[in-house]
């Protein structure tokens, strides 16, 4: 199984981090009325549990793409055996 390693995952996590809070920051920081402001942090927040809803659901359709493909092919190679009915390659010679 596929495992990614702790700096991928440190680097992962922290740019999450970086870059949400530059994006608050800089929000806080336009000119405007509170209620722009937060309107667009509202649009952000929304923005950011998308994505994460977009890429669980990705990452599930990935893997039970794999499962459907395993079983596919100990299909195909249990009707591949019952067809051969369990002879063996002879050689020649």
């Amino acid at each position: 199984m596929h495992q990614d390693s702790q700096a991928w995952r440190f680097y992962a996590y922290s740019s999450f981090a970086v870059s949400l809070g530059m994006m608050v920051l800089g929000v806080l920081a336009i000119p405007g009325e509170v209620w722009m402001k937060g309107f667009f942090l509202l649009g952000t927040f929304f923005l950011v549990g998308s994505c994460f809803t977009l890429s669980k659901a990705l990452r599930d359709q990935h893997e039970a793409e794999n499962l459907v493909n395993k079983l596919e092919s100990a299909k195909a190679e249990r009707i591949l055996r019952e067809f051969d009915g369990g002879r063996t390659a002879k050689t020649v010679g």
